[in-house]
């Protein structure tokens, strides 16, 4: 399966994933797609779930399947939607407990060296022999068109013409995604052929414990009886409603919170270190750092444990420079509490978090913008300044 979907930020609270968009093989090995609009709550919720179960129901005809995607969006839309709509969540647990989501941006960036300035899936299209149908600019005008009626309307009007461009553009992302895993077969078969090995990861045990099985089917019946008829938009709920969905979304809210944290530890743990050199300097700057701090280096059983990111994109998204995970740092002295919140950095930002190795939170985290680039000369130049700068009031004082 490879899938996608559109997301607009800015509509209600949390956004709205507006298309979920699916490539899939028929019976014939002919490739379908299927695009599915989501304008309101109650359709974001239903293709949701629509797409979750239709990945179990080809599951038990194909128990090898995997679902296909190009960078992180979407297993991360998934994760966004389970939690806002408390559904289907055993089900999306065993999908990231069995790996079935392949990010082929990954695993492109690490097995292919290309002529191109980025590895993008526009870019990565001439390799593959994919021609898009729909241009980006009338895509991008569509797009525009139909999130702003989104945003500014509560009954959209969208018309036929830009609907097509945007799904149009969407399926040309999902075949061009299919047609680079076909590639990157390829391209596997002849080291095969030419007697590398060429493994494929072990398929995993996905089976909740017979306790979380038996927990979650409670909290299911539960859920279900208190939401039943309730409006899926909450400006249309009166009191009593409200308290009842608020009720029901209590039920497993710790759980479900206790995911998020873990989600992002093993996400740290598993994103490749892309340049050796830049990364040894970064390590060397902030291994200095907390050096100077009184801080002391450990192979293991460190209080602390060190990553540090650098934005790559416009977009939140985070690539991770050093994993001090399984070895870490002993602190010296005090260490006050820290209060992080969600920002959005500038591209070129170094990010450095530093996690309590036993419960994984979050206990600080600095930044330094403009320190990390394509230049490598710049990058000698300000990575230095900019870490210094990062742990210059650090640690924070205790709160009193």
């Amino acid at each position: 399966m490879h899938g996608l979907t559109n997301r607009l930020p800015f509509v209600e609270d949390g956004g709205r994933e507006y298309l979920f968009g699916v490539v899939t093989a028929d019976d014939d090995r002919n490739l379908v797609y299927k695009g599915r609009w989501a304008l309101d709550r109650a359709q974001e919720r239903a293709a949701f779930e629509e797409f979750i179960d239709s990945v179990f129901d080809r599951m038990r005809r194909f128990p090898d399947l995997h679902i296909y995607h190009f960078g992180t969006y979407e297993p991360g839309a998934i994760k966004r939607l389970m939690l806002r709509y408390a559904t289907r969540e055993e089900d999306v647990d065993r999908l990231l407990r069995g790996e079935f989501f392949i990010d082929l941006h990954s695993i492109t960036k690490r097995s292919v060296r290309a002529s191109v300035e980025e590895y993008s899936l526009k870019e990565m299209e001439k390799f593959c022999d994919y021609t898009r149908k729909v241009g980006l600019r009338d895509a991008n005008q569509a797009r525009h068109f139909i999130e702003h009626q989104l945003e500014l309307s509560t009954s959209p009007a969208l018309t036929d013409e830009a609907c097509g461009l945007v799904e149009g553009y969407n399926e040309d992302d999902c075949r061009a995604t299919e047609r680079l895993r076909h590639w990157l077969e390829g391209l596997r078969a002849k080291l095969v052929a030419s007697g590398t090995e060429v493994p494929r990861p072990a398929a995993k045990d996905t089976s909740p414990s017979d306790e979380v099985n038996a927990h979650q089917r409670r909290v299911v019946a539960l859920f279900d009886a208190l939401t039943q008829g309730l409006p899926a938009e909450p400006r249309d709920r009166n009191p009593e409603q409200a308290a009842r969905w608020l009720l029901a979304h209590a039920l497993d809210w710790h759980r479900r919170e206790e995911k998020v944290k873990w989600w992002e530890f093993f996400r740290m743990k598993e994103v490749s270190e892309e340049d050796p050199l830049m990364l040894d300097r970064i390590k060397d700057a902030v291994n200095g750092a907390l050096t100077a701090k009184g801080w002391t280096q450990v192979d293991s059983g460190g209080d602390v444990s060190v990553v540090a990111m650098e934005i790559t994109q416009k977009q939140q998204t985070l690539n991770t420079f050093y994993d001090g995970f399984g070895g870490g740092w002993r602190r010296w002295g005090g260490f006050g509490n820290a209060t992080t919140t969600t920002e959005t950095y500038k591209v070129g930002t170094l990010i450095v978090d530093l996690f309590d190795t036993k419960t994984k939170d979050l206990i600080w985290r600095g930044s330094a913008s403009d320190t990390v680039s394509d230049n490598s000369d710049k990058n000698i130049k300000n990575l230095g300044k900019g870490v210094q700068k990062m742990f210059k009031h650090f640690p924070p004082d205790a709160k009193k």
